[in-house]
């Protein structure tokens, strides 16, 4: 970026470069010419090649200069820096220039990488958002797509959201379609905790849950689930998944 009078815009990337897990940013000031060609553009967009001194122009004349980026094709040498200096770590917008006026709207790892700052915050907030919707809601087409997204999120927190008990209040729901999505939202915990729940629900009485509840089991158990589906050897349908389970562990 040039460097300009208005702080901000000259800094503006910091936050959004730190968002990747790096805890402190210094800022490089070196000298072009400005004949040297650069290319321009906001980050959306395909930049366009112009001279330097028409880039400084049109981040200074233009009325949102938020989310503009200067490419200089070529190596930086050493002799081209003439200053360094620490820049406050909080200066720049994340996400989007425009984040600070909108919500995160996805929070998938494509969106918010690994390591990326406060990225299990902002996870475990919208679960709780979610979970107080789902505690509210009434009709079950919005209760099942409550539950999927919880489901995401919690696999995205790679077990760090553990209260598989938030969802126990489902376990007698009238309609087995919602029962079903408890089932598969109580299989991303992946904690004792939710096996415990899912061997609650072995007791249904809609055989496709207990199915459900049983591969459950053992997505999270592995090879210690056999132990636990043992007590259904009368159960022809439980006994057919442990058998498919035997194979696939070559037992």
């Amino acid at each position: 970026m040039p460097l300009i009078k208005d702080y901000y815009i000259s800094h503006q990337w910091l936050r959004e470069l730190k968002r990747k897990g790096t805890r402190t940013i210094i800022s490089l000031y070196l000298r072009l010419s400005s004949e040297e060609d650069v290319f321009l553009g906001h980050y959306k967009d395909k930049p366009v090649k112009m001279k330097a001194n028409r880039a400084v122009k049109t981040i200074m004349d233009s009325e949102d200069p938020l989310g503009y980026q200067v490419v200089i094709p070529r190596k930086i040498h050493r002799k081209e820096i003439f200053k360094w200096k620490y820049v406050s770590q909080l200066t720049g917008w994340r996400y989007s220039p425009d984040s600070h006026h909108s919500k995160i709207s996805c929070l998938c790892p494509a969106c918010i990488p690994k390591g990326a700052i406060n990225s299990q915050k902002i996870r475990k907030n919208r679960y709780k958002k979610l979970l107080k919707e789902l505690k509210a809601a009434k009709e079950d087409d919005v209760i099942l797509r409550l539950l999927a997204d919880m489901s995401d999120i919690i696999i995205w927190c790679r077990g760090r959201i553990k209260e598989a008990d938030d969802l126990k209040f489902l376990i007698d729901h009238p309609s087995d379609q919602v029962v079903s999505g408890l089932v598969s939202a109580l299989s991303s915990y992946n904690n004792d905790r939710s096996v415990l729940i899912l061997s609650e629900l072995m007791e249904h009485k809609n055989k496709d849950i207990r199915d459900q509840s049983a591969r459950g089991i053992m997505q999270i158990k592995g090879e210690k689930g056999f132990s636990i589906l043992d007590r259904y050897k009368t159960d022809r349908s439980i006994q057919k998944i442990v058998d498919e389970y035997r194979e696939i562990y070559l037992i």
